[in-house]
């Protein structure tokens, strides 16, 4: 009897741990949800290019993914290539490491190398404009390739991107982080929902992001609209990122399906019930 206990409570309790494993990522347009499968679910997406081609990260290399082509990116004599934006037109930023680290971009299969950056690299266009911050981490910049002039951004914690309109994406300093535009010395603070934070924006001005009850985020022209990402075979809803978005729409992002916290009480009733069976068959042994 008290193996038939602990086989019902293991069948009906432990399937909500395998629940919680379900992960993945997507392309979202028109309202529609697109898996992305002809790369491993645990690859993290960067961003997409207008093209749709998405970077991804995977262990210590980088792919871009389009449909059913999947190609790696890969820097001679380079041991780790770690992706870190792409722009519009497809332009990739990385930084390749071997035994010291070099940032760099990649375009139409020519790699330019940037050994002197003014800092950390974290966002790009199409113009040469980079955004980033300082060595030291005191302060964030634009930083423009072609001509080696820098401009700090003050009052940032820390600067997301840069359009191809010159507007930089970012979340500003203090105990509260917003996010905010800024743009020829003029800033625009997002009013988003408390708990939300942009991680994306297209030369429209769209703006998407992520929030701590588990939804993604659409901002455009202040209007907001929420992603969540539903299982098509059950309906069950996932906690949704959102990494980028393109100027046709199309948005990035990713899913994990963490149990509910009913689900939760429940498996700690199950563990519980477990473990009070265990141990009466111990006392009766």
């Amino acid at each position: 009897m008290l193996k038939r206990l602990a086989s019902i409570v293991a069948m009906l309790f432990f399937p909500v741990l395998a629940k919680g494993d379900s992960f993945g990522n997507f392309i979202f347009q028109n309202g529609q949800f697109s898996t992305i499968n002809n790369a491993p679910s645990t690859d993290t997406p960067v961003g997409i290019d207008n093209a749709g081609d998405v970077l991804m990260a995977e262990n210590n290399g980088t792919i871009i993914v389009n449909g059913n082509t999947v190609a790696s990116l890969n820097i001679p004599g380079e041991i780790t290539v770690l992706p870190l934006a792409i722009s519009p037109d497809g332009t990739v930023l990385g930084r390749a490491i071997n035994f010291t680290s070099t940032y760099f971009t990649q375009s139409n299969g020519t790699v330019t190398f940037y050994p002197n950056t003014p800092g950390f690299l974290t966002g790009l266009n199409d113009n040469g404009q980079f955004v980033g911050t300082s060595f030291d981490g005191q302060t964030n910049f634009i930083y423009d390739s072609k001509t080696g002039a820098i401009t700090n951004v003050p009052n940032s914690a820390f600067l997301v991107t840069i359009n191809d309109q010159g507007t930089v994406l970012g979340r500003s300093a203090g105990p509260v982080r917003n996010s905010f535009t800024y743009r020829a010395g003029v800033f625009n603070t997002l009013a988003l929902p408390t708990g939300c934070l942009a991680t994306g924006m297209n030369d429209n001005g769209t703006v998407v992001g992520d929030c701590s009850n588990g939804s993604g985020f659409v901002d455009q022209s202040g209007t907001i609209s929420y992603l969540d990402y539903t299982a098509p075979n059950n309906g069950d809803k996932f906690d949704t990122s959102l990494s980028g978005i393109n100027d046709s729409g199309e948005i990035v992002g990713s899913f994990t399906n963490v149990p509910e916290p009913g689900s939760l009480l429940l498996l700690g009733a199950g563990i519980a019930a477990l473990a009070l069976a265990i141990s009466l068959k111990n006392n009766l042994a």
